[in-house]
């Protein structure tokens, strides 16, 4: 059977699901640390739903990735261009991992329980590193926030630069309700 020259439904699903999740996280997540401990521990709680909810997704979609490789690039492009695109798309989903671990390390380390809403875990309560990591680890967890922002900013300009500069499809590939073609 010919390879898919853009992505199934299942790609493009989970594709979505972490874009509209992550979306919301990397907006909802600033100042978080600097909120009076009463609010702190309801927006702890929506964060780490959300960021619970991610990290199911994004293993979920790791999974289906090692067994539905990505579709071929356009001929058009440049050993460099692929080089890159795929150098993007992995370095997303390991910038996304550290974070979620440096994120499950960092909330093992809060003086308000860190508590995901919809999955009643006490994160806190795990005490995976001493308390006294928790201001390297907010450190790391910031500079992580902002390696997730520029590598999805230079994502989103390459998608859009092949659909308004090269026009070869390669953003189209991944809208939902666009129907997957076979080569040929």
């Amino acid at each position: 059977m010919a390879q898919l020259k853009t992505y199934g439904w299942v790609d493009k699903t989970f594709h979505w699901l972490v874009v509209l999740n992550l979306s919301a996280t990397l907006i909802g997540s600033p100042g978080m640390a600097s909120l009076p401990l009463a609010e702190r521990a309801l927006e702890y709680g929506d964060h780490g739903a959300s960021v619970t909810t991610l990290a199911i997704l994004m293993m979920l979609r790791l999974v289906w990735r090692l067994f539905h490789p990505f579709p071929p690039l356009p001929d058009s492009m440049t050993r460099l261009e692929k080089y890159a695109a795929k150098t993007v798309h992995w370095g997303l989903y390991a910038l996304i991992f550290a974070q979620i671990g440096i994120g499950l390390l960092l909330a093992s380390t809060t003086e308000v329980d860190f508590v995901p809403s919809l999955y009643n875990l006490n994160y806190t309560a795990l005490g995976l590193v001493p308390v006294g990591a928790h201001d390297t680890l907010l450190t790391l967890h910031n500079i992580g926030y902002w390696a997730i922002v520029a590598a999805i900013a230079i994502h989103v300009l390459a998608a859009l630069k092949h659909a308004l500069i090269d026009r070869d499809g390669v953003l189209t590939r991944m809208l939902p309700f666009v129907k997957a073609r076979r080569p040929g």
